[in-house]
């Protein structure tokens, strides 16, 4: 869970990968007038969980936490 914590807004999957050591999966993608969006999400064993959307165009990327539930039953 201490891994959640460390990942922020602008960051790119890649640097949320090399913190939580673990790729998400893949929720949904698309690609409209260019620019393209996926959405990940990430799960503990502890039921704690996370999402988060990455958005790229023109070569610029942003990485978004967009839902984070800590602490699960």
């Amino acid at each position: 869970m201490e891994e959640f914590k460390k990942i922020k807004n602008g960051m790119t999957h890649e640097e949320a990968v090399k913190i939580t050591g673990f790729e998400g999966t893949e929720m949904s993608s698309t690609e409209i007038g260019g620019i393209k969006t996926v959405m990940y999400s990430w799960e503990n064993d502890d039921g704690s969980n996370m999402n988060a959307m990455q958005t790229e165009y023109k070569g610029a990327v942003w990485f978004e936490v967009t839902d984070e539930r800590l602490g699960g039953s």
